[in-house]
C-alpha cells in the first residue's frame, strides 16, 4: 500500500490516525476504549456528563444537531445522526459527547496533576518538527489568527507574547468546537456549536484576545 506522506514529511490531520491511537490503548489496556477514558479520564477528573456516544446510548439533555442539508439549501435542518450510515462506532477522534462546565473540570485537570504528569503536558505541548528540520505547520496567519504549530495532539500558536496558547478545534455535520487554552495565565474558552458555524474559531480567539486586550481579528463573512 503507498501511503500519502511519508512520516515526517508534512503535516496532515487524519481522523484513522487518531482511531487507531484508541484502538491501541484498547489493545494495549485490554479494556475497551470507552471504559478506558471513563475509569483513567472521566472519573479521576470529575467529569460528570462527558462519555463517549455509543449505540443506545442517549441523554434528554443532549442538544439537537442542525445543519443545511445541502451547500446552498435555504434553511438548517436536524441532522439524523443515528442514521445506519453514520460512523457511531467511531472513537479516538469523534463521538465524545461533553458539556463547557465538564470542559473546564478537564483544563483545570490538567494543571494538577489529576491526569498527567507535567512533564508528559510539556512535551505534547512542544511543536515537532519535520524530518527536514522545519516546523511541523497546521497553517500559517490565515485571516489575522496567528500562525499555529502542531504537538502532541495540541495545536500551538507560535506568538507567545500573551502567553502560551494551546488548543484544538473539531467539527462534524451538525456541530462545531473549539477548546482555546492560554497556560501561562490559566485563561481557557471553550465553544460547543450544534450547527455548522463557519466563524465559531475566529469567535473563541476573540474572546481570549479580549481576556488580553488585543486587538480583534475580523470576523466578517466575504460577500
Amino acid at each position: 500500500m503507498k501511503l500519502k506522506l511519508s512520516p515526517g514529511e508534512k503535516w496532515w490531520y487524519c481522523n484513522l490516525g487518531y482511531e487507531l491511537l484508541a484502538t491501541l490503548v484498547a489493545h494495549i489496556s485490554k479494556m475497551p476504549f470507552d471504559a478506558y477514558l471513563d475509569r483513567f479520564f472521566f472519573k479521576p477528573a470529575k467529569l460528570q456528563d462527558t462519555y463517549l456516544k455509543r449505540p443506545g446510548i442517549t441523554s434528554a439533555t443532549t442538544a439537537n444537531n442542525y445543519d443545511y442539508e445541502s451547500r446552498y439549501a435555504p434553511a438548517k435542518i436536524r441532522v439524523d445522526l443515528d442514521k445506519p450510515d453514520y460512523t457511531e462506532a467511531a472513537s479516538g477522534h469523534s463521538n465524545m459527547v461533553s458539556t463547557t462546565g465538564d470542559l473546564y473540570k478537564l483544563d483545570q485537570a490538567l494543571y494538577d496533576e489529576t491526569l498527567l504528569k507535567q512533564q508528559t503536558l510539556k512535551i505534547a505541548f512542544t511543536p515537532d518538527k519535520l524530518k527536514n528540520g522545519a516546523d511541523n505547520l497546521v497553517w500559517m496567519n490565515i485571516g489575522g489568527m496567528g500562525q499555529a504549530l502542531d504537538g502532541l495532539g495540541w495545536f500551538i500558536f507560535s506568538d507567545e507574547s500573551k502567553g502560551e496558547t494551546i488548543w484544538h478545534a473539531g467539527g462534524m455535520q451538525g456541530a462545531v468546537t473549539i477548546l482555546l487554552r492560554n497556560i501561562n495565565s490559566r485563561q481557557m474558552v471553550v465553544m460547543l456549536d450544534n450547527t455548522g458555524s463557519e466563524g465559531l474559531y475566529k469567535t473563541a480567539l476573540n474572546a481570549l484576545r479580549v481576556l488580553n486586550s488585543q486587538k480583534l481579528v475580523s470576523n466578517k463573512k466575504k460577500p
